[in-house]
């Protein structure tokens, strides 16, 4: 696999240093956020819908139940601040399908 991998680093690499940034940081860097979402990913799935409730909300839910009461489509959208993974289960235990 390192092989295969040699030539989209060395790129990256040349990319990088047209920037002035510090090619090993910014991997590094790279590396811990791919950890972190890593470890959120297999830990979502284990929470219970209560620590879920308690780790994010969502504003302006009630629209969303009262359009579907009415029989009507509901398009959601929102900012992406975190994990994608953690909103689509949000999302689950709120009810929202």
């Amino acid at each position: 696999l390192g092989g295969v991998l040699n030539e989209p680093r060395r790129r990256a690499d040349l990319n990088l240093s047209r920037t002035g940034l510090d090619s090993l940081a910014v991997r590094r860097g790279f590396a811990r956020t791919v950890a972190r979402f890593a470890f959120l990913l297999a830990r979502v799935p284990r929470l219970s819908p209560a620590e879920i409730r308690q780790m994010a909300r969502i504003e302006g839910e009630h629209h969303y139940h009262e359009a579907r009461a009415q029989g009507r489509g509901v398009l959601l959208a929102g900012a992406h601040f975190g994990q994608w993974v953690f909103g689509v289960r949000l999302l689950d235990v709120r009810g929202v399908q």
